[in-house]
């Protein structure tokens, strides 16, 4: 049953180092509780050396703002309001302590970079390959609204994940917000801390930097 098991799982997931780790904990747990060997719970989500070479993020667009000259976020991002031509149906409770106080005025034009994920990666590994924190987090959330109501925009649309890093004014720890399109075809944005010990971002992840 195992095997059938991993020769199916196996060859489809991406796992960077940050998620191997976890996975090396859990399996050591769960070879006393199941009798399974280490190796064969590893297997079920590949090896390290598998992405090794890759490089985790890949470009997949440049984008250029224009100046924004004022943005409130909690009249942004309203519950029940339309972001583009999706409503607004879910606002994290995190991303709303830390985020929905912000108002700001004479946004700079600037240009951001859209990244895809290779692999499944941690908070750690993504913000190192970004160039630390001090160059990780974008300058204002501004962008990923304009990212939400872009039509046609990079961010995904169909149930996948997109994150950005953006420093919290409340306690000035950098937290990664998330957004996603549900099964309804609504908006969804939250925001988690980073690094989050049990959070990982899936292959695929749209990811928005400086």
């Amino acid at each position: 049953m195992f095997s059938a098991l991993i020769s199916r799982i196996t060859p489809t997931l991406r796992l960077g180092p940050d998620a191997h780790a976890r996975v090396a904990r859990r399996a050591t747990m769960l070879c006393g509780m199941t009798g399974l060997g280490a190796a064969m719970l590893l297997a079920l989500c590949g090896h390290p050396a598998r992405t090794a070479g890759l490089r985790p993020i890949t470009p997949i667009v440049t984008v250029s703002f224009d100046r924004i000259d004022r943005f409130v976020a909690r009249d942004a991002f309203k519950l029940g309001h339309k972001i583009g031509d999706r409503r607004l149906s879910a606002v994290g409770w995190s991303f709303a302590e830390h985020f929905l106080s912000i108002i700001e005025s004479d946004v700079p034009a600037t240009t951001l970079k859209v990244w895809s994920l290779e692999y499944t990666m941690g908070d750690l590994s993504l913000v190192r390959w970004l160039g630390g924190e001090a160059r990780a987090p974008i300058a204002s959330i501004a962008h990923i609204h304009r990212l939400m109501e872009a039509r046609d925009g990079p961010s995904h649309t169909d149930g996948r994940s997109n994150i950005a890093y953006v420093r919290s004014p409340t306690d000035r720890r950098l937290w990664a917000v998330h957004w996603s399109v549900n099964y309804r075809n609504e908006w969804t944005i939250g925001a988690v801390y980073v690094p989050h010990d049990h959070l990982d971002w899936h292959a695929e992840t749209r990811l928005l930097s400086q």
